[in-house]
């Protein structure tokens, strides 16, 4: 009985630390793509996944590399807003011709893992003659 019994906990505890190794990793199964948007107008970002249980947006300046996430890039543009920030489909309304270059890509986690998309461009049409500031 007390074998049985001492058995039953090595087991308990081997499944309690094992647990993180049984956890799936959170998968990206439709990575985000580039967008272009005109001056001022809006566009959105999409990603599907599995297994994550945090999802962060992030952007990343083409002139430093500094990487600002999608609840703070508003602070850094007039006027930019960023619906759903932390959501499968992040959208932004306002877009100014600075963020033409722009990179973006968003970071999960969850079960002790985590995982970046694809890193994508945004593009912003400065409306001369169909050029973005960035191919300028």
């Amino acid at each position: 009985m007390k074998r049985s019994f001492l058995f039953l906990v090595v087991l308990v505890l081997a499944v309690f630390a094992c647990a993180p190794a049984l956890a799936a990793k959170p998968s990206i199964t439709e990575q985000p793509e580039s967008q272009t948007v005109k001056v001022d107008g809006s566009v959105s970002f999409s990603i599907k996944a599995k297994s994550y249980s945090g999802l962060t947006w992030y952007f990343v300046d083409p002139a430093t590399a500094e990487e600002i996430s999608a609840r703070q890039i508003d602070g850094k543009f007039t006027g930019l807003k960023v619906i759903k920030p932390n959501g499968t489909k992040m959208t932004l309304k306002n877009v100014p011709a600075e963020m033409d270059g722009w990179s973006i890509y968003c970071h999960l986690s969850g079960n002790g893992y985590t995982v970046d998309s694809d890193v994508v461009l945004l593009h912003v049409d400065t409306g001369a003659e169909g050029v973005s500031a960035a191919a300028q």
